[in-house]
C-alpha cells in the first residue's frame, strides 16, 4: 500500500498561503473522535459504504492511495482531509500511514479548510454542498465569489444564481408565500423582482395558488412579463391579467378525461394569441425567405383542423 502526492491538494494550499510538511504518523495518535467533529459535510460524518469501498482496494498488493491531511498542533492531531482513507486503512490493519501535515491555529483558516479540501476528495461533496459552503464563506467572511469560486472549484455564475435564488426564497418565506414549491430556476428569474417586495410578494401568491394550473414554461413567461411592465402599478396590473385568463381558462369544468388536453389546448392557444398581440407585420417576426412557406403550410394545417372541428361542434 502506497501513499502518493496529491497535487490539487497542493495547490490549495499553496493558494491560502499554508505551509505544510509530509510526514509518516501512526493511526493510534490521530484524534479520529476530533478528526470527525471538524468534518463539514452535510449528512452521516462517515459513510460505511465509501469506508469498505476503500478498504478492499487498499488491499490489493499494487493499492495507491493520495495522502491525506492532517493538523498537528503540539501532540494532537487530527484530520482535515482524508477521514474515510484512514478508518479504511486501520480496518485492514495498517498501523501507520504517510501524510500532509499543517499547524493551523487561526479560527476562521480552519473553519475554511474543511469546506475546501472536500472538494477534492475521490467521493467529493456535491454540488449542492459545495453551493452551501460557497454563500457562508461569502456571508462569514466576505469573501469575493471569484476566489470561493475558485477554491471550491465552482463557476462564478453558478454561485451568483444559488444566492440569488436563496435570497428571493427569503424574502417569499417573509412575505408568508412558499418557496418549496419553486424550482431554483424560477426562483433565480424572480430574483429580477426582489427590488420591489410588494411585486415580489403578490407574484409569489398567484404562482403558489396556481401551481398545479399553470405550466412550468408559463410561469417562467408570467415573471417576464411581469418584469417588463415600467410601474408597479402596471406590474399588478399584468398579474390580475394573468389571474383573469386562468379564471377565464377554468370557468368549464371538464371532464376528467378531457382535462389534461384542455389545459394544454387553451395554454398553447392563450401564449400564442398574447405573443402575437404586439405584433403588427410579418417582418417583425424576424422570419427568413425561406420560412414562409413553412408557416403558409402549418397556418394553413391549423385553420382547416380547427374551421372542421368548430363546424363540427356547431352541430352538435
Amino acid at each position: 500500500m502506497r501513499w502518493v502526492k496529491d497535487a490539487k491538494l497542493e495547490s490549495r494550499l499553496h493558494s491560502l498561503k499554508i505551509d505544510y510538511e509530509v510526514d509518516k504518523f501512526k493511526i493510534s495518535d490521530i484524534d479520529l473522535a476530533e478528526s470527525s467533529n471538524r468534518q463539514v459535510r452535510l449528512g452521516k460524518k462517515l459513510n460505511e459504504e465509501w469506508m469498505l469501498e476503500y478498504a478492499e482496494a487498499m488491499s490489493q498488493p499494487d493499492a495507491a492511495f493520495p495522502m491525506v491531511l492532517l493538523n498537528r498542533i503540539k501532540k494532537h492531531i487530527w484530520i482535515w482531509s482524508g477521514i474515510h482513507r484512514v478508518h479504511s486503512a486501520d480496518f485492514v490493519g495498517i498501523k501507520e500511514i504517510d501524510a500532509y501535515v499543517i499547524s493551523v491555529t487561526d479560527g476562521r483558516t480552519q473553519d475554511v479548510i474543511p469546506r475546501i479540501v472536500n472538494s477534492l476528495e475521490g467521493h467529493r461533496q456535491s454540488r449542492e454542498e459545495s453551493l452551501i459552503h460557497a454563500q457562508y464563506l461569502i456571508d462569514t467572511y466576505k469573501t469575493e465569489v471569484k476566489e470561493v469560486a475558485r477554491l471550491l472549484s465552482l463557476r462564478p455564475a453558478t454561485i451568483t444564481t444559488h444566492m440569488r435564488s436563496q435570497q428571493v426564497a427569503s424574502q417569499i418565506l417573509q412575505e408568508g408565500a412558499n418557496p418549496a414549491k419553486f424550482s431554483k430556476t424560477l426562483l433565480t428569474r424572480l430574483y429580477k423582482l426582489s427590488d420591489n417586495s410588494n411585486v415580489l410578494r403578490e407574484a409569489s401568491k398567484f404562482l403558489c395558488k396556481h401551481y398545479d394550473d399553470l405550466p412550468y414554461t408559463e410561469s417562467l413567461e408570467f415573471v417576464e412579463e411581469v418584469k417588463k411592465c415600467k410601474t408597479e402599478h402596471d406590474q399588478f396590473e399584468e398579474i390580475q391579467k394573468w389571474e383573469d385568463m386562468l379564471d377565464d381558462r377554468d370557468e368549464e369544468t371538464p371532464s376528467p378525461f378531457r382535462a389534461p388536453l384542455r389545459r394544454k389546448f387553451l395554454s398553447i392557444l392563450q401564449s400564442f394569441n398574447k405573443f402575437l398581440t404586439d405584433i403588427n407585420k410579418v417582418s417583425e417576426l424576424q422570419l427568413e425567405s425561406n420560412d414562409i412557406p413553412k408557416v403558409v403550410q402549418y397556418w394553413s394545417g391549423v385553420e382547416s383542423r380547427m374551421h372542421r372541428f368548430l363546424r363540427e361542434e356547431t352541430k352538435v
